[in-house]
């Protein structure tokens, strides 16, 4: 009888030997193909050690979630982790009519405390009867255990952006075995402990309303500039209303089918082999394949759309400039950088020859969402001036003819920040997996960052801001001193 050393051994042995086989060629090449079931695989073999990191990306956001229930996506995603039917119920019978008995439960609770304000002790009593009858069936950690003995190691699930991230690490020869779990994981999600972790993402989503003061602001923005669309929703105030079972299987259903899925590989491995692994069993889904709504188009206007909101003890104003979605990414990055960032951007560089001291300015990336009509935001607070000239000042600056095109020397170190930033996002295969993962599902039209970013040229950032900045109908969001 061979000792555990020895299998461990002979394990690694056939790891290295599969590795050996791996042509020279693979590494550094991407490879992108779709399963029969419609998953969308991006293989990057790195030629490092036989350990693949895995990340699968699937969209979440106000436009995936139900209005009212921001969130759902991630928390449903969060929750699969605790297992499926088959993995982790001590009884497949009776777990689901459980599950269904807590959501009565707790919809009658909240009936009640609509109606007279207050929560009836029967009623709670009987919302903490269904939830240990509930847990008594399930066991919320089997999944993770069944996926750590694959083995599939740091496993998490987080949000980016608009998208939510799966991530483990496993090494070549569990990968059939961990394909299976997250086809299982896919198929056949129990959603346990749905409400808790409904309402740990709402506490994440309700953050910003606690400490920065710009969130108002900017919730305005998004409500001037997308009016009846599910964008508006993106940085609004999260309410109080409980999913149940059904609704969100169907949200489960929707975000996770196979033709919105990217997986990412990471790792140093052969891609023939892996990926006849991935095709067998990335095979067949049971999802419905539900044709999604059309997207909402963007709201056109001749003239700018502006508001005010009470609140904050200085000045301060949110302006939202419409992108076309056909900008360069690198240098729109550059862009904003030179605009607005750290302490010696353009702006904040003018706005003391305007007569505004003090201020400070912020400009954001395409907001609120990737694949979707999108703004450029700049944002300043603060400021020796009276609230109602900031904002004035502000496009009076970027819309004007005093904008200069920005010198190779200004715009050396913001292409070495964004090099060491891409550099850090691709420090080790699991955080490049995850890079690309997400890229490649929130921005298909752009080539995956397999590189760091090029120089961009100060002629092209200048047009880009002056093409810009000029929008005749910005979005303006002051706020209304006391």
């Amino acid at each position: 009888m061979r000792r555990p050393a020895e299998h461990a051994c002979l394990g690694l042995a056939a790891v290295l030997a599969v590795v050996a086989r791996a042509p020279a060629q693979d590494a550094g090449q991407v490879t992108t193909f779709r399963t029969g079931d419609g998953s969308h695989f991006v293989l990057l073999p790195d030629g490092g050690p036989p350990v693949c990191h895995w990340t699968v990306a699937t969209p979440a956001g106000p436009l995936e979630d139900p209005p009212g229930f921001d969130g759902l996506a991630v928390a449903c995603a969060r929750a699969s982790l605790r297992g499926t039917w088959h993995i982790g119920s001590r009884d497949a019978t009776a777990e689901p009519a459980a599950l269904l008995a807590l959501d009565q439960a707790l919809a009658d609770l909240s009936a009640a405390s609509r109606t007279d304000g207050h929560e009836p002790a029967a009623l709670q009593q009987a919302v903490e009867r269904a939830r240990t009858a509930a847990a008594a069936l399930a066991d919320p950690q089997a999944f993770l255990r069944v996926l750590a003995a694959a083995p599939a190691l740091d496993v998490e699930v987080s949000d980016l952006q608009s998208a939510t991230v799966l991530r483990c690490t496993t090494d070549l020869p569990a990968l059939q075995r961990v394909a299976e779990l997250l086809v299982e994981r896919r198929e056949q999600p129990a959603l346990r402990g749905l409400h808790e972790e409904f309402a740990a993402v709402r506490t994440l989503l309700a953050a910003p309303w606690r400490s920065d003061p710009l969130q108002p602001l900017r919730a305005e923005a998004l409500a001037l500039a997308f009016p009846g669309q599910a964008l508006a929703r993106a940085a609004d105030r999260p309410g109080a209303s409980r999913p149940d079972q059904t609704m969100a299987a169907g949200v489960w259903r929707r975000t996770q089918r196979p033709d919105r899925s990217i997986h990412v590989l990471v790792g140093g491995f052969a891609v023939a082999p892996v990926r006849a692994i991935l095709e067998r069993a990335f095979a067949l889904t049971a999802l419905p394949n539900q044709p999604l709504p059309p997207p909402a188009p963007p709201r056109t206007a001749t003239a700018s759309r502006r508001s005010t909101v009470p609140g904050l003890a200085q000045p301060a104003c949110v302006l939202g400039f419409h992108l076309a979605g056909d900008e360069d990414p690198n240098s729109l990055a550059t862009a904003l950088r030179w605009l607005a960032s750290g302490t010696d951007g353009w702006l904040l560089r003018e706005l003391p020859q305007a007569g505004i001291l003090g201020a400070t300015a912020v400009a954001t990336l395409p907001w609120p969402l990737p694949g979707a009509p999108q703004l450029l935001v700049l944002e300043v607070r603060g400021g020796s001036v009276p609230n109602e000239r900031l904002a004035d000042t502000v496009l009076r600056l970027c819309a004007g003819n005093t904008m200069p095109v920005p010198t190779a020397t200004e715009l050396a170190p913001i292409h070495a920040a964004l090099v060491a930033k891409w550099e850090y996002d691709s420090r080790d295969g699991r955080q490049f997996a995850t890079l690309l993962a997400v890229q490649a599902l929130l921005r298909p039209e752009q080539a995956l960052p397999i590189a760091p970013p090029a120089p961009a040229s100060p002629a092209a950032v200048a047009t880009l801001l002056q093409t810009v900045l000029r929008d005749p109908a910005p979005i303006v969001v002051e706020c209304k001193l006391p």
